[in-house]
């Protein structure tokens, strides 16, 4: 199915904001997907002509985002995760988009024996891009893993393919992790 995240009036989000293809987020609990497969299109609609303020964000094609001790095994994505204008803006802010999940942070994180091919596209545009870990990161797999100087965990990626282009605007970007 189609999805569509419509955050093009959200100018001043000032929480950190998560969609997935079929989790958005699950933060201060550890989760374990397994199996799990996201097929359809999913589209973050953004807003060019003024910059977003939100914390982070993280658009995954199974999970947005998620913490503390995430299992994620077996799961496929062949949903295209593409922002709908170039460029997004923020202001010193980030985005994470990654075909499996977007971001992955504070805690022992593990992703096994998953695929993507779901084209990934992020458009967004950071003013202030290295100051402070507000670049953008796009993965085939992961967006991002640990993004942030005080995650100071262990953290696997293994078994997994990414078989499709990874585009980012401007940021960290890579076939397997940004």
């Amino acid at each position: 199915s189609s999805i569509t995240y419509d955050i093009s009036t959200a100018a001043n989000t000032t929480a950190e904001t998560y969609f997935g293809g079929i989790l958005g987020c699950a933060y201060g609990a550890p989760v374990e997907m397994s199996g799990m497969k996201s097929a359809g299109t999913i589209t973050v609609k953004t807003n060019k002509s003024y910059a977003m303020n939100h914390k982070v964000a993280g658009f995954g094609g199974v999970i947005g985002g998620a913490t503390a001790g995430a299992v994620i095994s077996d799961c496929a994505n062949s949903s295209p995760v593409t922002m709908s204008t170039s460029p997004a803006t923020s202001n010193s802010y980030s985005v994470h988009i990654g075909g499996i999940a977007g971001r992955l942070s504070g805690g022992n994180v593990s992703i096994s024996g998953c695929s993507n091919s779901g084209i990934i596209t992020n458009y967004h545009y950071n003013n202030n891009i290295w100051s402070g870990y507000t670049g953008g990161m796009t993965g085939g797999i992961a967006g991002s893993i640990g993004y942030f100087s005080d995650n100071t965990f262990n953290s696997e990626i293994s078994d997994c393919v990414n078989t499709v282009k990874v585009y980012a605007y401007r940021g960290g970007a890579g076939g397997i992790a940004g």
